[in-house]
């Protein structure tokens, strides 16, 4: 059994008299020991995503199972999840951060022995092991943000939420982050959502992406072969292209980028003999083979 599976999940909210459809028949499944990157601009329905997952939200038609069961009506369900959302308070401040993953540990039925003991041995996975009785309040927002990742991981869910986890962080901090992430999916077999409007973040932690926009899948897929359709050309060009021909060139190659002497093209290896069939008898200066990436997906998207 999957521990998460989303079947054509749809979500609405009304603002006003206007109904703005947030999620649209988003299906997928996840699988143990493994992270998914949920990627996309900022509004293209990923926090709504996650709070479905975790059944804080109910979806207006399509399936939500976790476990086989349904997080927003089973308490059950929701015992095999770990969140992290984006903007919470996930910590109580006041508390050090031994005493806040022994009373999280404890919301979910550990005793106090063993959540101390799994929180010293977390801590220390992610650098935190002399820190274990400062004040949360005292820890910088890169070390904070990685005591709520272990309190969300301390009862070893099936399922891990983490969204958008180095928002607002420094460098190094991300970096902490974006190392253990998928350290923790391998080495306890959990599975991972984790959620960014950042490229270098979900390809520093997932194997496998969804690109969201407008809260439907625009492209889903293991990250090299999601890199590699955004792959393609820069060309050069001694003199630029009239308005004519720009035109017929963007009808043809629908992924063309033009400049005032060169152009960019995402495309085959195969197509590019008919574009420079298109382009001839125009002179090229240059060509490029160009490398793939998320970045090249957020100029599709917006």
């Amino acid at each position: 059994m999957k521990p998460l599976k989303f079947s054509v999940v749809s979500k609405a909210f009304k603002r006003g008299a206007v109904q703005l459809q947030v999620i649209s028949d988003l299906s997928f499944e996840l699988e143990p020991g493994t992270v998914l990157g949920l990627i996309g601009p900022n509004g293209a329905g990923k926090t709504t995503a996650i709070r479905i997952g975790c059944g804080l939200i109910v979806p207006d038609s399509g399936s939500v199972e976790v476990a086989g069961r349904n997080p927003a009506r089973d308490p059950e369900a929701r015992g095999y999840i770990g969140t992290l959302l984006e903007s919470s308070r996930n910590l109580y401040w006041r508390l050090n951060a031994l005493e806040n993953l022994e009373y999280f540990g404890g919301l979910k039925g550990m005793p106090v022995g063993e959540a101390r003991k799994r929180a010293r041995f977390l801590l220390s996975q992610l650098g935190l092991e002399d820190k274990a009785t400062v004040p949360i309040q005292a820890l910088s927002r890169g070390m904070q943000q990685r005591v709520a990742i272990i309190a969300a991981m301390i009862a070893r869910p099936q399922i891990l939420f983490l969204d958008e986890p180095t928002v607002g962080l420094d460098h190094a901090s991300s970096q902490v982050i974006e190392q253990h992430v998928p350290a923790l999916a391998t080495n306890e077999g959990t599975a991972i959502c984790v959620t960014s409007h950042q490229p270098e973040v979900i390809r520093a932690m997932a194997s496998r992406v969804i690109v969201l926009r407008n809260g439907a899948i625009a492209r889903e897929g293991r990250l090299r072969d999601i890199e590699s359709i955004r792959a393609g050309y820069d060309i050069e060009l001694r003199n630029g292209l009239d308005v004519e021909a720009r035109a017929e060139l963007a009808t043809m190659f629908p992924h063309v980028e033009l400049t005032e002497r060169s152009l960019t093209v995402a495309c085959d290896p195969l197509d590019l003999y008919d574009l420079l069939e298109y382009l001839r008898p125009r002179e090229i200066v240059r060509i490029v083979r160009r490398a793939g990436s998320l970045d090249d997906w957020f100029g599709t998207l917006h």
